[in-house]
């Protein structure tokens, strides 16, 4: 089973949800571990690698 679960991403959602504000938007990323918030581009490729056919035995060589 693969299952996509995104924090904080940069989208108009995330923006309305500090009241548009460039700065509230700025306090909410310091709380993501990679300091900055997930690109909606970004979310798509985790959701198409994991809909993909399977391969041979994935490893962090790949």
């Amino acid at each position: 089973m693969n299952a996509v679960n995104p924090g904080t991403i940069a989208t108009q959602i995330a923006q309305d949800v500090v009241g548009g504000s460039e700065q509230g938007f700025a306090e909410l990323e310091k709380g993501v571990p990679i300091g900055r918030a997930g690109r909606p581009e970004e979310i798509a490729a985790a959701v198409c690698g994991c809909a993909a056919p399977p391969r041979a035995m994935p490893s962090a060589r790949h």
